[in-house]
């Protein structure tokens, strides 16, 4: 069979003997048909490698006729008629995806000085390649970290950083990495080699969530300390609160790692009955953020056992649910929001009970049930307007209840009331500093009205502070609907940064969505988006979430193959528009 290896200098084998090509442009012929394999207008060809011929299609001919010749005895052929042709029969291309780290290009060395269309190709392939390396790395990565096998994630961590010295987030993690295995020498060496890269090629210094990593272990161990010596003198309240707003403060710097550990090793220092229910309802919300489903479980069960509390009880399941409802996972969602429901009754709790019905409508709109939220909130939102001037808790509840009934109004394409509503939470919002979770909020809602309306979204920046939350539940619908926003404004480079951060999320709202806007990117491009499309069919089957299901099937509409359009009228048919947000309904409502 014909074997293609084109990371590098690109080779063409047989059996395991290399053909040989009497022009540059014959091998890049036959590398542009064997990863475009579709029919090639004889035109188009012409337009590719010979822009400037002036004397017909002869050269294409030329060709065509010595590469049939050279692939005489392989199982591939050139075929087609006289007006377009295509690679038939059997080859394999080596992409080389599996080497970690590898440094070598798509075609290195390889260009072609009187065909800049073909460099151009060379180049959006050499840059898909690229990202699916780094996506399959940080896949393998994100595996070996949540089974706990340090070493290699350590390995990987290294080759994520060799492939590219400048990225930051891949020496965080391979310092905590370190940290975690008691290498402090080497998570330092880590350290400085980031600063003088850093200082270097950017005159800049590593940010403070990566020099806060190498004081995490002697802060959760002080924070330990401390926390025993109160529990010694038998005063629990005070060792559960020094626990907790140690491990916010982690939370809010980026540190959710270490915020977890710090919480699995506060269950071992004697803690009472009470405030270890407290660590577990805390640490189960950690875990749900880090996507660690089993030990999600785990600590949800031990804390079933351990608290006779429904309001605790209620508390962690609650916030077990939103991140379900974050990650598309809507039917876990609703089975641990009815049991929250069940034990928040009994509490006598008020609070908390405000707390899990939010969530509950969050839910219900994730499942397109717009009139339901509506005729829910409505009546909330003015009680709570009419009430008195409201406390900081108050408004930043009133916000985000504001936030969430635009949302469902622009579900039911009231725009003008959503327009209020949102005028309305973003200046509640304003009292609150930049940063704040609930100015994040609102800079979603936004987003989503601006991608629902067809309007240009006037400050596609409002999400960059939400975006490096690790508490920022809604990241990774934020990431899908900004990378259209971006790829609507005609921001290819932005959005491919939204595009990537997508691709190595584990849960399958944020992997689709970032597969179906990279399938749009590719198509822009010119590249064939088949690939990306099948593996977003695949990873939408974990999601019964409408509105992600309506993304990857629009996708495979408009950009993939027969075989897909046909299984995407088959998915649109059986959804219901009424259920999904504007923006994903296939023939959109007009402003």
């Amino acid at each position: 069979m014909l074997e293609l290896r084109v990371v590098g200098h690109p080779q063409a084998l047989n059996a395991g003997r290399e053909l040989k090509f009497s022009t540059r442009k014959g091998m890049a012929l036959l590398v542009y048909l064997a990863l475009e394999p579709r029919l090639h207008a004889r035109d188009q060809l012409m337009r590719l490698l010979w822009p400037a011929s002036l004397g017909g299609r002869g050269p294409l001919r030329t060709a065509l006729t010595h590469l049939n010749r050279t692939l005489e005895g392989c199982a591939a052929r050139i075929g087609g008629d006289a007006h377009a042709v295509r690679l038939e029969g059997a080859w394999s291309v080596d992409l080389n995806p599996s080497v970690p780290g590898a440094q070598a290009l798509f075609l290195e060395g390889f260009s072609l000085v009187d065909a800049p269309e073909f460099d151009d190709w060379v180049t959006a392939r050499r840059d898909q390649l690229s990202l699916e390396h780094r996506t399959a790395l940080q896949r393998r990565l994100d595996l070996a970290l949540q089974a706990g096998d340090t070493v290699t994630a350590v390995e990987l961590a290294r080759a994520q950083v060799k492939r590219d010295p400048l990225d930051e987030a891949g020496y965080r993690t391979l310092i905590e990495l370190h940290v975690r295995r008691d290498e402090h020498a080497l998570a330092l060496e880590m350290f400085n080699t980031l600063s003088s890269v850093l200082h270097r090629e950017l005159q800049t210094q590593p940010s403070t969530a990566t020099a806060a990593l190498l004081r995490a272990p002697h802060d959760n161990a002080q924070t330990l300390r401390e926390a025993r010596a109160f529990v010694v003198r038998g005063d629990p309240v005070a060792a559960l609160n020094v626990l907790l707003n140690r491990a916010d403060e982690q939370s809010h710097a980026g540190l959710v790692r270490d915020a977890a550990q710090l919480l699995e090793s506060a269950l071992g220092i004697g803690l009472s009955a009470a405030a270890r229910t407290q660590v577990l309802t805390r640490l189960s919300v950690i875990r749900a953020e880090l996507n660690q489903d089993a030990l999600v479980a785990t600590s949800v069960e031990a804390l079933m056992q351990a608290s006779s509390s429904a309001a605790q009880r209620a508390e962690a399941l609650s916030g077990l649910a939103m991140s379900l409802t974050a990650q598309g996972r809507l039917g876990d969602a609703e089975r641990t929001c009815v049991q929250a429901t069940g034990l928040v009754s009994v509490s006598g709790d008020g609070r908390l009970t405000g707390e899990v019905a939010f969530r509950f409508m969050l839910l219900k709109y994730f499942q397109g049930e717009f009139a339901l939220v509506d005729g829910f909130l409505a009546p909330l939102t003015a009680g709570l307007e009419a009430g008195a001037e409201p406390s900081v808790r108050d408004r930043v509840a009133l916000a985000d209840v504001s936030v969430l009934h635009a949302l469902a109004l622009i579900g039911l394409n009231r725009f003008a009331e959503s327009l209020m509503r949102l005028q309305r939470a973003q200046t509640l919002s304003e009292a609150f500093p930049v940063g704040t979770l609930a100015r994040d909020h609102v800079a979603l809602g936004w987003l989503l009205y601006h991608r629902a309306t067809h309007a240009a979204p006037h400050a596609l920046g409002l999400l960059q502070h939400g975006l490096a939350r690790k508490d920022f539940h809604f990241a990774a619908l934020a990431r899908g609907e900004l990378a259209q926003a971006l790829l609507d404004a005609d921001q290819p480079e932005a959005a491919l940064e939204q595009i990537q951060a997508l691709l190595i999320e584990d849960h399958p709202l944020g992997l689709c969505m970032g597969q179906a806007a990279l399938a749009r990117l590719q198509h822009a491009l010119g590249l064939d988006s088949t690939a990306i499309l099948a593996e977003a069919q695949r990873s939408v089957e974990r999601t019964d979430a409408p509105v992600v299901r309506a993304c990857v099937a629009l996708a495979c509409l408009n950009y993939g193959n027969i075989d897909q359009q046909r299984d995407a009228e088959g998915v649109l048919a059986a959804l219901d528009d009424a259920r999904l947000p504007p923006q994903w309904r296939r023939l959109p409502e007009p402003t």
